[in-house]
């Protein structure tokens, strides 16, 4: 929702969205100051030859990437979103090629950026630690939930959901990716001495 933020605020500066593929073009708000520009090159490729041509060319003044790592090519004044460094926090969950992977990128991304972003204090903290950046170099801006992820109280609505899942009682939703640092384990365990406690207690009760 960001794009569509900037969307509202301001119709004076003009800004170029770089996609790198299609998939996106319809999430973008339509405005007369919105340019966008699509390449479906090879990532590498994308963020290190045709994205610093493009910034040049169109004399970018300030560049925002809003996902960990930037261009390994000086661009310029830049802006760059760590979201968190759990790769230093906990190295154990990942593989060494993961880590070099990870690491490299996001190393050179704090390096040349303009001003970071952290999305918690938190993460602001664990970028000082383990990158020895100075705190004056890193604002916090928390992320908010989009408007739609809120309670229904449409009963039709969730009798419909109810019924195209099959959900009979109460259950917990987990939306995020199969990663072992997600904890996935914990969270069923949980969930079934919840299950095994309302059992429990139900039985007490009709005793």
């Amino acid at each position: 929702r960001l794009l569509e933020g900037i969307n509202r605020i301001d119709k004076n500066n003009i800004y170029s969205i770089f996609l790198s593929h299609t998939g996106y073009n319809g999430r973008v708000p339509e405005a007369d100051n919105f340019r966008i520009r699509v390449n479906t090159s090879n990532p590498l490729i994308w963020k290190n030859l045709w994205l610093p041509r493009q910034v040049r060319r169109e004399k970018i003044d300030l560049m925002h990437f809003p996902a960990y790592t930037s261009s390994f090519v000086n661009i310029g004044k830049n802006i760059v979103t760590i979201h968190d460094v759990i790769h230093k926090v906990t190295p154990r969950w990942f593989s060494r090629k993961e880590l070099f992977l990870i690491e490299l990128p996001i190393q050179m991304a704090i390096k040349n950026a303009t001003k970071i972003i952290a999305v918690s204090e938190n993460t602001k903290q664990d970028i000082i630690k383990y990158y020895n950046v100075e705190s004056e170099k890193i604002a916090v801006t928390l992320e908010a939930a989009d408007a739609s992820f809120q309670p229904i109280d449409d009963s039709l609505q969730l009798e419909y959901i109810r019924g195209k899942y099959g959900l009979e009682s109460d259950f917990i939703l987990y939306v995020g990716v199969l990663f072992k640092r997600r904890n996935i384990e914990r969270l069923l365990e949980a969930f079934s001495l919840l299950k095994r406690e309302r059992i429990i207690s139900e039985y007490f009760l009709s005793k």
